[in-house]
């Protein structure tokens, strides 16, 4: 058991004070930052690009619509323009993006323009505004009183009763909980892209660059290649302690210097069960180990630097199908394709928190999708022990795909 512990050591301190190990963990940091900015920046040129139009109309009429800004457009009280010649000119000047002219009776509405500005058209809006005023309007002159009035234009309402299986995402937290399902979809692939490399290389540069011979005529086999997997479990827990540490900061951070933001994030962790999470925790984590195995034993069959790209490129290329299914199957969670996959080993953590999220299935059917992606990791780490055992001196000038092909085929 010592040369395991060994093995995972220098595993584990070879990796953790490489620059590369802290740019994988900053990287989907980084990520998520950028995508935050990104949805700031994109709210703020939203909010700059809401047209600024003056308003010439009755006062109380005036009054009304600049209360009701701020959504669709900006009024600007302070521009007054009552001629068409002044009109033309404040536009020419660029002081308002548009100009909205409004009759007492409401039989003249005109909307004069700037064909170069770059602001939204307001005009929609304003028609279902000024719509409503109308028959407002119309409504007292005909000696309607406005509660009656509200009363005859006002939708019927209808309270909805949903009926839903026992032991399932409540209705109101699905939204909620499909986010949180494609989040970890993401950052699982994330994790996987950094981990693929890190075992192929391992496992590959050593036999590649024939230091294996040396190695396991010291430490056996399938104990060389267990303090391997330790190491790199070493990596990932390290990994998830320090985000769980940043985590804690961010939100005592955000909590006491920017509670605005803090209101939203505790509002939608309020909004996740405790099983949904365990279940996609559990999953993503096992789903992690499992395309290490997988890794591993591909990277068994690498004889020479080159082939090692390709070994992680198959894992790779074999991790965007739960990846993709993860939002393409957020539409119809029902799909026979998604109750397969949601409980096969290597695709459920794309899958399963999906259907849960849409309450497709209980919470039963998740633990059982643990489950097995728990026996398929034992089973796939097992494979990969005696692969990496059998082929430690085995040296061809193929690639490892053909080299699996011919294993199988026994070539």
């Amino acid at each position: 058991m010592n040369k395991v512990l060994t093995v995972a050591q220098m595993v584990f301190k070879k990796r953790v004070w490489s620059a590369v190990y802290y740019w994988m963990i900053l990287a989907p940091l980084f990520f998520l930052a950028l995508t935050f900015g990104i949805a700031k920046f994109t709210m703020s040129q939203a909010e700059k690009s809401l047209p600024r139009i003056a308003i010439v109309a009755p006062q109380p009429l005036k009054k009304v619509l600049e209360q009701s800004s701020g959504k669709k457009y900006r009024v600007k009280s302070s521009v007054t323009p009552t001629t068409y010649a002044q009109q033309k000119q404040v536009l020419k000047k660029g002081k308002v993006d548009g100009i909205l002219v409004i009759s007492p009776d409401f039989e003249r509405v005109q909307y004069l323009y700037n064909s170069d500005a770059q602001a939204t058209n307001p005009v929609p809006a304003l028609q279902a505004q000024l719509t409503a005023l109308r028959s407002q309007t119309i409504a007292a002159q005909a000696g309607i009183d406005s509660a009656t009035w509200q009363k005859i234009i006002g939708k019927v309402k209808i309270n909805q009763h949903a009926f839903q299986q026992k032991d399932t995402v409540n209705q109101t937290d699905r939204a909620t909980a499909d986010g949180l399902g494609k989040g970890m979809v993401l950052v699982a692939f994330l994790f996987l892209t950094s981990y693929v490399s890190i075992v192929g290389a391992e496992i590959g540069n050593e036999k590649s660059n024939h230091l294996i011979e040396g190695i396991l005529a010291a430490v056996p086999a399938r104990k060389h290649f267990a303090g391997k997997m330790l190491g790199i479990g070493a990596l990932v827990v390290l990994q998830i302690i320090i985000y769980a540490v940043l985590g804690i900061i961010g939100q005592v951070i955000l909590k006491n210097k920017y509670p605005d933001l803090y209101r939203p994030i505790k509002q939608f962790m309020a909004n996740i069960s405790s099983q949904y999470l365990f279940v996609a925790v559990i999953l993503t984590l096992l789903t992690v180990a499992l395309y290490v195995f997988l890794t591993a034993m591909i990277a068994a069959f690498v004889s020479r630097n080159e082939d090692i790209s390709q070994a992680t490129s198959m894992v790779t290329s074999l991790m965007f199908i739960p990846y993709i299914l993860g939002f393409i199957l957020g539409s119809n969670p029902n799909m026979l394709i998604a109750k397969i996959l949601g409980y096969v080993p290597f695709f459920s953590f794309g899958v399963m928190p999906v259907r849960l999220a849409m309450g497709a299935v209980p919470y039963w059917a998740g633990y059982v999708a643990c489950a097995l992606a728990l026996i398929g990791a034992i089973a796939m780490y097992w494979c990969a022990a005696i692969v990496y055992e059998r082929n430690a001196f085995a040296y061809s000038n193929i690639g490892p795909l053909k080299a699996i092909i011919n294993k199988i085929l026994r070539k």
